[in-house]
């Protein structure tokens, strides 16, 4: 059996989740999308906020070819970005992919920050969660007060932000744009104030690990548990499309 390397990063990134594989956007004629993330949370020195090296969420294209082709550098993917964070949600940029030259996309997560559980592909997003450790503290803590998180849910296609907010900001149980957040992007080399959906949400429980995700009856909403170093809690969520019954 052949087997080759898909990507190589050209840096020192670890891997300990495991990847997870969809279709292509433009349909499994085209290949596979193989999406993970990057970074450790194991040893004392994961602990540490401060001095880490950049981690990074991937949608690499799988050509499914023979022999396959190792990407060895992010030239020819296309890059995401964590805009800004605005009262605990994330705003996060939404550059269109172009299939004829790009081989997938990544968005680079912020200082200290890493993933380190599975990632879930679900109505074509990208869910993962993330986590943030404090800048000084050299100790893994169960205490909850060291380390933070982020629940980050992005389009699969492209790892940009979502049509449609997932987070019912308001409370109202619809999801609109009175779910939006308010930011500032750079649009052509000018810098516009805009309204759109978040792309990630903190979590209120403390570093935690990947969502349980449950269906509402009737499958208009979904529920995610989340389970963190400060306990546990739920919010309900817009599930996006989806399709039901046999495939």
């Amino acid at each position: 059996e052949n087997i080759s390397k898909l990507y190589s990063a050209g840096a020192s990134q670890p891997i300990i989740q495991a990847p997870i594989v969809g279709a292509h956007p433009l349909g499994i004629s085209k290949g596979l999308m193989v999406y993970f993330g990057t970074g450790k949370y194991i040893e004392t020195s994961d602990t540490v906020k401060n001095n880490q090296s950049t981690q990074t969420f991937y949608g690499i294209w799988d050509k499914n070819t023979t022999p396959a082709t190792t990407l060895t550098n992010r030239t020819t993917l296309l890059q995401q970005e964590i805009l800004s964070e605005v009262n605990n949600y994330r705003a996060v940029s939404n550059y269109q992919v172009d299939w004829n030259r790009h081989n997938g996309w990544y968005i680079n997560l912020t200082q200290g920050e890493k993933t380190y559980s599975d990632p879930v592909l679900r109505n074509g997003r990208i869910i993962f969660s993330t986590v943030i450790p404090s800048a000084s503290n050299a100790a893994i803590s169960c205490t909850g007060d060291a380390a933070t998180s982020w629940l980050m849910e992005l389009d699969a296609a492209n790892g940009g932000r979502l049509g449609i907010s997932p987070f019912d900001i308001n409370g109202d149980y619809y999801f609109d744009s009175n779910d939006y957040i308010t930011f500032s992007e750079t649009v052509n080399g000018q810098t516009v104030s805009k309204s759109a959906p978040p792309g990630g949400m903190k979590s209120p429980v403390g570093a935690m690990a990947a969502p349980t995700i449950l269906t509402t009856q009737g499958g208009d909403k979904e529920v995610k548990i989340l389970s963190g170093t400060n306990g546990m809690t739920s919010v309900t969520e817009n599930p996006g499309p989806s399709t039901r019954g046999r495939t």
